[in-house]
């Protein structure tokens, strides 16, 4: 008996059950939800924190994992006419082992959950929540896990004031655009920030994990504000697919910003695709 997160799964990264006995991965992970992140919004909506946090060298999954891994599901159980709006990811890295490439989190990955409630709900009112998640968390082998919060949350009036944790950010770029020809993707970011900088690593972790091919490389260059980066079409991709979305992680000289640039880049559908 094993425990894995997909059959085709190297048998390397796999658990064997120790007689009777299940090794559990919630031995290493710890979850906890915090907020409010702000006040409450003129619509009704609130954000809370959500985190995982992991023993040294234990890593979780992105939504799109890569070549191997499953992301956390998250079930939330709320008031009646309360409701999970969005849950923001933070941005991912790469995990290379073997030859397999994963994309997923180390340390104390932060998700944004942005919940809208109920219609009578007010500053300063409060209400119950339960959070309730499964995970593979792996290290040189891979387990699963579960976890359990519970608790109230108090709204406040908004202030002005926030904390939040670094998810990518949106709309800070002006335009998206790729192309395929045969097997090569072709992805063009206008990326305002990058204009009289100097990018010394780029790398786009596309959300479908049929898309593009993980284990291949990503070659870049830079023409001022504009990011080119050149990959390998996935062989589980269609021979044509409507559109791409993921995170755009770029790193500049530490002399000109201390924190990398990550953006959500939105759907985007190609300008050409020849298949060749």
């Amino acid at each position: 008996m094993t425990v894995c997160s997909r059959a085709w799964l190297a048998l390397a990264l796999c658990v064997p059950a120790i007689g009777n006995a299940q090794l559990d991965g919630s031995d290493h992970v710890k979850v906890r939800v915090d907020g409010p992140l702000g006040g409450i919004s003129k619509e009704g909506t609130l954000r809370v924190a959500l985190t995982f946090v992991l023993e040294q060298d234990w890593h979780i999954y992105w939504k799109n994992p890569g070549d191997s891994g499953a992301p956390p599901t998250l079930k939330w159980t709320l008031p009646e006419g309360y409701r999970v709006v969005e849950t923001r990811w933070p941005a991912p890295h790469r995990i290379v082992s073997g030859g397999i490439v994963s994309y997923g989190f180390e340390g104390t990955p932060a998700f944004i959950v942005e919940i809208q409630t109920g219609p009578t709900h007010k500053a300063g009112d409060t209400f119950p929540f339960t959070l309730e998640t499964d995970y593979l968390v792996c290290k040189d082998l891979c387990l699963q896990g579960t976890g359990k919060v519970s608790g109230e949350i108090r709204s406040r009036a908004d202030d002005g004031s926030s904390i939040s944790p670094k998810v990518p950010t949106r709309g800070s770029f002006e335009t998206t655009s790729f192309r395929i020809v045969g097997d090569t993707v072709e992805l063009t970011f206008d990326v305002p920030k990058l204009a009289g900088t100097t990018a010394i690593s780029a790398y786009f972790f596309s959300s479908s994990e049929t898309a593009l091919d993980h284990a291949a490389d990503q070659k870049w260059r830079q023409e001022g504000s504009k990011l080119i980066l050149t990959t390998k079409k996935s062989e589980y991709a269609k021979k044509a697919f409507d559109g791409i979305d993921g995170v755009l992680a770029i790193a500049l000289t530490s002399a000109q910003v201390a924190d990398p640039i990550r953006l959500e880049i939105e759907y985007t559908k190609p300008k050409t695709q020849e298949n060749k």
